[in-house]
């Protein structure tokens, strides 16, 4: 999720290293496609994923989700809290 202009960069990083390692079924929202889905959501666009139904979460996802956080933090050139730590 981007929450601002600046953000977008992060979120393509992402991006790339999802298709990188095989995730290809990923669909850029604008805002108001992202707030359909997530009402209470504010940002300029977002990523998604759509679930996968024929597997299960793999047990890397919270690692991948960790540096996730970590990557766009440095490309917006502020530290951000992640899932699992304070802002």
């Amino acid at each position: 999720v981007a929450t601002d202009e600046a953000e977008i960069p992060g979120v393509e990083k992402i991006e790339a290293a999802a298709r990188a390692n095989g995730v290809l079924n990923l669909e850029w929202l604008s805002a108001s496609e992202a707030q359909r889905l997530e009402p209470e959501l504010r940002c300029v666009a977002a990523l998604l994923s759509p679930p996968d139904k024929e597997r299960a979460p793999r047990p890397w996802l919270g690692q991948v989700l960790r540096n996730s956080w970590r990557m766009l933090g440095r490309a917006s050139g502020r530290r951000r809290g992640g899932p699992d730590r304070d802002p």
